[in-house]
Order: structure tokens, then sequence, then C-alpha cells
């Protein structure tokens, strides 16, 4: 199932399990992590405790299958997708 989402986004308040074996709960994107100054894909926290267990960072190629499928709209795939392929573009 995460096939599905190679050229695209796994929508917002999804559940994903990563190849950690952690599972989360997607509620941010492209996030530049401070600390190292780098860019991950998706912003997380954890399913069972929420914020409290701390944010997670990771990318696209670190989910291991999608869960659950959150909320989408076209409007928000589609300015997503654009800001991609621009970035993609630009190098």
């Amino acid at each position: 199932m995460v096939e599905k989402y190679k050229n695209t986004m796994i929508p917002l308040g999804s559940f994903v399990e990563l190849k950690s074996g952690n599972k989360a709960m997607i509620i941010g994107y492209a996030v530049e992590n401070k600390s190292d100054k780098k860019r991950y894909d998706y912003l997380a926290c954890g399913i069972s405790f929420g914020f409290a267990a701390g944010v997670k960072l990771f990318n696209y190629d670190d989910v291991k299958k999608v869960i659950f499928n959150g909320y989408s709209n076209d409007p928000l795939i589609d300015i997503y997708n654009k800001k991609m392929r621009e970035e993609l573009n630009n190098g």
C-alpha cells in the first residue's frame, strides 16, 4: 500500500508503520530538523502517546506500510504535488 504514495503524499492523520517497527500518525510535511539541518518528508507523533513521546521525523523510504489513511482532499494534494515537482526540478 505504500507504493500508492510514491509520487504523492501520505495524507495527514494517516497511521503508518515504519521499517524500524515504530507506529506513528503523520501530522506534517517537509520539515527541516534544526539540529542537523536535514529535511524530512514527514513529521509524526506516536499513535499511543501522541506528543508525550516526542515527534518523529522520517522520509517516504522509512515507511513499511500505511495502516490507516487519513483525510485528504484534492486541493491539498494538488498543492503539495506542485511544490514537490518544483523542488525536484530545481534540485
